[in-house]
């Protein structure tokens, strides 16, 4: 029914918890009951937020079309947030989010912005060179490539494909960030995220697990080794 939203609080696997709008739609009962979102990407999100310090060139982009679950989890922990959705209509759930997790000096506010055309995040980054990308969350492999130039440029550090659907992965974009020096690790709800050794066979067979990219770079010092990543990921 219009108008009838949940306040949910999320406390489970997060470093700091925080508050999530909801509306009555069935879709996400699952976040009403667990009180948690994707409990695998949760874990992995926070460990690698914890492993950096929040500064005002480093950025979050989230492109997950349900909610801004994602967002919330980085923003409340004083990193800057892109969230895109191109659906006007789900700004004001965004809104009333950033209104109810606004307190005790936290800058939500300020952190978590909001987009409706992907095109302007070029922006964002083309006027200051200076800008990275510690992570950002897609719903699928198509939408990794709209941010080509942060790739290119090395400016891009984490990719998570959360796969919800069954939707047919293109090969073509995990051969372009091999190519770069991407890693891939598959995330589950119960199990240690584990290196995929084959992606183009692991992405053949059909299934929903949700994929995490790795570009080890410089600028991202904390996982620079493959020693401090395996040991990052021990520990989620």
């Amino acid at each position: 029914m219009k108008g009838q939203y949940d306040l949910i609080h999320i406390q489970k696997f997060v470093s700091k918890d925080f508050q999530i709008v909801l509306d009555n739609k069935k879709k996400y009962d699952n976040i009403r009951h667990n009180r948690i979102y994707k409990k695998g990407i949760t874990k992995f999100i926070d460990k690698i937020l914890n492993l950096y310090v929040p500064n005002q060139n480093l950025f979050i982009i989230d492109n997950t079309i349900d909610n801004c679950y994602f967002s919330l989890l980085c923003s409340i922990q004083n990193y800057k947030c892109i969230y895109v959705n191109k659906n006007k209509n789900y700004n004001q759930y965004v809104d009333m989010c950033r209104c109810v997790n606004n307190y005790k000096n936290n800058n939500v506010n300020q952190n978590l912005l909001i987009l409706n055309k992907y095109r302007e995040i070029n922006t964002i980054f083309s006027n200051n060179k200076k800008r990275y990308v510690l992570i950002k969350i897609v719903n699928n492999s198509d939408e990794i490539l709209l941010t080509k130039r942060l790739i290119n440029s090395q400016k891009l550090s984490h990719i998570i494909i959360i796969r919800d659907t069954y939707k047919k992965d293109n090969p073509e974009v995990y051969k372009e960030l091999s190519i770069k020096g991407f890693i891939f690790y598959k995330i589950s709800n119960t199990r240690v995220p584990m290196k995929i050794i084959n992606i183009y066979e692991f992405i053949k067979i059909k299934n929903k697990i949700s994929i995490a990219d790795f570009f080890l770079n410089k600028l991202f010092k904390p996982l620079h080794s493959d020693f401090n990543l395996r040991l990052a990921l021990k520990n989620i």
